[in-house]
């Protein structure tokens, strides 16, 4: 073999061998940057499943605090009912801050994505807390307004009794004052058992058949909140009967004007 033939096979071979060390390194390289980019993607995965999650539990952590201003407020609640009610919103907060805590430090995508789910499926403020305490707030506004309606039926019998003296026949001013009086009281007794019915309900928890079950009740309190607006509606009508009434019997003298003198 002749010596530029042996001289160009020691290249030829020095360049397959370099080229196989590139190629390797290439190699090596394109699985460290996908494996790179993947962990990469994880982490922001991550983090942007926490900040949601943070979001949404702190979204919950101020509804439940607006409720216990709420419960507050409502006079026809006992101080215990109202101590009972505000110790479950703020054990509902803790268990809702303790959880954003495991999920801050969750570092695994499966366990973080099933804390974040527990979110919606164990902690559904919805679910209960929300209707509940706006079912008893609003039967204490109709009761509050029904008690300070009722208080003027005295008065207004009495006004009904002179226009009768009067010798005007108030038998259609009768009927309504007893209708005003039937439906707020009706308002009443529909808002009373509307809280009742309610207060009694605990959060299910991630229950499906306590979900169900006070998904029912809700709806029927809600329709006696429905029953008591129609009510309050209805004995408003009865007391502008009433005054219009009152009025076209008893209408008030015209004024004489005045005259100049010449």
């Amino acid at each position: 073999m002749s010596r530029m033939t042996k001289r160009t096979l020691i290249m030829m071979i020095l360049v397959i061998g370099l080229l196989g060390l590139f190629t390797n390194r290439a190699r090596a390289l394109e699985a460290t940057g996908a494996g790179g980019l993947r962990l990469a993607n994880q982490m922001t995965r991550l983090e942007q499943i926490k900040t949601r999650a943070e979001q949404e539990i702190n979204r919950r952590i101020t509804l439940l605090n607006t409720l216990i201003s709420k419960i507050a407020d409502i006079k026809r609640l006992s101080g215990g009912q109202k101590t009972d009610f505000t110790s479950q919103i703020n054990g509902l907060v803790s268990q809702l801050q303790i959880l954003n805590t495991k999920i801050q430090s969750d570092a695994d995508l499966a366990t973080l994505v099933a804390d974040g789910k527990s979110i919606l499926n164990t902690y559904r403020v919805y679910m209960l807390f929300m209707p509940k305490i706006n079912i008893m707030a609003a039967a204490d506004r109709i009761s509050e307004i029904a008690s300070q309606a009722l208080v003027l039926v005295p008065a207004v019998q009495n006004r009904i009794s002179q226009v009768q003296s009067a010798g005007h026949d108030v038998t259609a001013l009768n009927n309504a004052l007893a209708d005003f009086q039937s439906k707020l009281n009706d308002a009443q007794t529909q808002a009373t058992n509307a809280t009742d019915t309610v207060s009694v309900l605990v959060p299910d928890m991630g229950n499906v058949s306590t979900m169900q079950a006070n998904t029912a009740v809700i709806k029927s309190a809600r329709g006696m909140i429905i029953t008591a607006i129609h009510d309050m509606n209805a004995a408003r009508s009865d007391i502008r009967i009433i005054r219009q009434g009152i009025g076209n019997l008893n209408p008030k003298p015209t004024k004489v004007p005045a005259t100049t003198p010449y």
